[in-house]
């Protein structure tokens, strides 16, 4: 579904959400250029595959109403964040928790992505994300529940989510976005 929905073989679309270089050459913006709107085909396209993702594949199973998604972006881009940018998410997770007594579960969508470059992996960054990951879950006031299936489950769990909340990066943006559409 993501791959359909490719700017170029080698950028994911959330990239080009953040990338001007990569929106101007590659995808359909709108017209001040600044991000691309529900009216692009682009973002429709997108918003028709996630509805097909979920009525075409059986075994698809959307997280309960009673359970917040959380997208927890790990991987590379740990060594451009502190771990206090990490645990500041858990205040809003702990606010959502207070404000709505009805949620008895949380889902953490999560991968260890690397790249390469400042990105490269390293024993040191995966520690790192380890240490964030297990730190985020015991601050967490509910059961966690981790969830890494493949980037296209993943994505239409967390734009499907009754409730969601998102750290950084343009995949959890993307997401979120993709709920908001199809509200």
């Amino acid at each position: 579904m993501l791959r359909t929905i490719l700017v170029k073989n080698e950028y994911r679309i959330s990239d080009g959400l953040s990338y001007p270089d990569i929106r101007t050459n590659y995808m359909i913006k709108n017209n001040d250029s600044s991000s691309l709107q529900s009216r692009s085909p682009t973002f429709e396209a997108l918003v028709r595959n996630v509805c097909d993702y979920k009525t075409k594949n059986a075994e698809f199973c959307p997280f309960p109403d009673d359970c917040l998604a959380i997208h927890l972006r790990l991987g590379d881009f740990v060594s451009l964040k502190s771990k206090s940018e990490y645990l500041a998410l858990l205040d809003s997770v702990n606010k959502k928790v207070d404000e709505n007594k009805n949620l008895r579960s949380l889902a953490v969508v999560t991968a260890l992505n690397f790249a390469t470059g400042v990105f490269k992996y390293s024993k040191t960054k995966l520690e790192t994300n380890i240490d964030i990951l297990h730190a985020f879950i015991q601050g967490c006031p509910l059961p966690v529940q981790l969830h890494s299936s493949t980037p296209d489950e993943d994505f239409c769990k967390l734009a499907t989510a009754k409730h969601l909340l998102i750290s950084f990066g343009g995949y959890g943006e993307l997401a979120k976005r993709v709920k908001d559409a199809l509200v």
